[in-house]
Formats: C-alpha cells, structure tokens, sequence
C-alpha cells in the first residue's frame, strides 16, 4: 500500500502531463515520504497503523484524482459518474478525521477553481463534494468520537490550542522535514 500511494502521490503531481514516466519526481517523492513520516514504522509497516492512517491516505488522495485532471483538462460528466463519486465521497469522507479533512479543503479548493473558471461545477463535482461532506460529518459526530473526547479536558481557549498546534506541527517539520525542506530549496 505504501508503494500505491506514493503512485498516486505522483499522478496528483503529474497529473496528465504525458505518458514518459518522471524517476526524479517519483523518487523525490518516496525521499519524501520516508524523510518526513515521524514514525514511519507504525504508520506504514505495523498493519493497525497502516489501515488507520496509510489506507485512509491512500483513498482520500486517489480520490482527488478525477479531481486534479479535471483542473488539467475538463471532460464530459455523466450521471453515473455523479453517482459512482457520491459514494467514492462518502467513503472517502468516512476514513479518517485528519485525512478528510485535509482532502475537504483540497476539494473546496478545486471547486473554487472550477466554479471561477465555468460560472458552474459539473454535477459529479458537487455530489462528490456533498458525498465527502457527508461522510465527514458521519465520522465525526460517531459515538465513539464523543466518548474519546469527553475523557480529555481542554480548558484553553481555541486560540491559544490552535497556537500550540500550529507550533506543534513547526517543531515536526523542523525535527523531520528540515533536510528535505533544504534539498528541494537547492533544487
């Protein structure tokens, strides 16, 4: 599963471009994959790390792929596709909070993008969206969530937690990422 994502890693970065494969990109990308996991042990070898985070991975971003080629070049919508991408959303929505998240901005992204160059988003786009939004907010107000989050208390404001986690996450790029942050800036 490892080796699909940094595939599908590599179609997002490419995107259509043409058929002759990019090694440097694609190798950068696996530098990049391994350099910057903090514990790339337990999130991509232990088997209940790499189907809690490396699958949910995996499928939010190979779901943004229709996505990104259609930023590249737009194509005809049909209905089945409309439908088949609600469920792919709803599923996608549905696999991991951080992940979807992420691949919800990402979307909403996008969809700017096109509703600015169209005036309009092509129907698989919005049920897609819609599908992805749902699924999130099933994963989200599940059960389980609120029982695992009424055993933390947070007395912060949301400032000040969001500051500690923007913080938070600077540390990891610097403890982590600083070798290959300086690689791609010579580059």
């Amino acid at each position: 599963m490892f080796m699909a994502l940094g595939l599908v890693l590599y179609k997002l970065a490419v995107g259509r471009r043409s058929q002759k494969a990019d090694w440097l990109a694609l190798a950068l990308i696996y530098a990049a994959l391994w350099e910057i996991s903090p514990v790339f042990g337990q999130t991509n070898l232990w088997m209940c790390g790499a189907c809690n985070y490396l699958w949910a991975t995996v499928g939010c971003c190979a779901f943004l792929l229709p996505w990104r080629y259609y930023l590249q070049q737009p194509f005809a919508s049909t209905a089945r596709m409309a439908a088949g991408m609600a469920l792919a959303g709803l599923l996608a929505g549905w696999l991991s909070e951080n992940t979807s998240a992420g691949m919800l901005v990402c979307l909403v992204l996008a969809g700017a993008v096109v509703f600015k160059r169209e005036r309009r988003l092509p129907a698989w786009m919005a049920t897609g969206l819609a599908g992805a939004l749902v699924g999130f907010a099933l994963l989200i107000t599940a059960r389980g969530n609120f029982n695992r989050a009424s055993g933390f208390s947070d007395y912060d404001s949301l400032l000040t937690r969001y500051a500690m986690r923007f913080f938070a996450c600077l540390n990891m790029l610097k403890d982590y990422a600083l070798p290959l942050l300086f690689s791609f800036a010579i580059l």
